[in-house]
């Protein structure tokens, strides 16, 4: 039976379909390079209970970083090298390069590192997920029926890859935004009665 791949002591994760690279500098500090024409960009989330990512440095290339405060404050700022942005408990925020053809080179000192080598090793390991030993039975079983399907198999894996990382993010206080509803608007504009 196929196992994890053993990254604890692994300090560089090189995502090609991505372009990024991760760098585990030092403890607390994860360098990340974007190669030109990734459009990688972070999740939009926050953090409640910790400075999950404290503190978001620009090395090389141009920033855009977005926040939002509970407080009512939002706003995108860009940077070049030596610019850095403050993250604050509860601020939801999201940074990418602004020039995506550019090369971009970050220094993010994060609270919780195991975060991001966990879900790097489980990105890398994606594809090994239906022969691990720890794999339900339903989903090996799942998998294999769909041999006739590369592209099925390919589909299930991105699900069960999601589902892993949501997880791995709940664990770590990583809160991502995934958009919300105005259901008050949505029911005033369907709903056919007036409340006049």
């Amino acid at each position: 039976m196929t196992q994890r791949t053993d990254t604890r002591r692994q300090t560089v994760f090189h995502h090609p379909d991505q372009g990024v690279t991760l760098d585990f500098v030092e403890q607390r500090k994860i360098k990340f390079t974007l190669a030109a024409g990734s459009g990688w960009r972070s999740p939009y989330h926050w953090h409640v209970l910790h400075h999950g990512c404290r503190r978001i440095t620009c090395l090389q290339g141009c920033i855009l970083a977005t926040t939002e405060t509970p407080y009512g404050g939002s706003g995108s700022s860009a940077g070049d090298p030596g610019t850095y942005e403050i993250i604050r408990p509860g601020d939801l925020h999201v940074w990418s390069s602004q020039n995506p053809d550019q090369e971009l080179i970050v220094l993010l000192e994060a609270e919780d590192e195991i975060l991001y080598r966990n879900t790097s090793s489980a990105t890398l390991d994606a594809t090994r997920f239906p022969f691990l030993v720890s794999t339900p039975f339903w989903v090996k079983l799942l998998y294999s029926l769909l041999a006739f399907s590369p592209a099925a198999q390919r589909l299930i894996i991105a699900r069960l890859l999601w589902i892993q990382l949501q997880m791995m993010y709940f664990a770590h206080d990583f809160w991502v935004h995934h958009g919300s509803v105005n259901a008050p608007y949505f029911w005033h504009s369907t709903h056919p009665y007036s409340f006049e």
